[in-house]
């Protein structure tokens, strides 16, 4: 039986989601670091598009 050595991560937000994984690679804590800053850019990339292109209302919230 062959093992499954991948390494995944999504993030979700509705039906705004991120997926990425690395295939064929065991567990290894700078390829899981590296997952995380790269799926955390993305979604931060995405959530600002969503914003700029006007498909995403966000209320200015001050903080007191």
């Amino acid at each position: 039986m062959a093992i499954n050595k991948d390494i995944a991560i999504r993030m979700s937000w509705g039906e705004f989601s991120i997926q990425l994984v690395a295939e064929g690679s065991s567990w290894n804590p700078d390829v899981a670091n590296d997952l995380v800053k790269r799926a955390t850019e993305s979604f931060k990339d995405g959530i600002n598009t969503l914003m700029e292109q006007g498909l995403l209302d966000v209320e200015d919230v001050d903080d007191e």
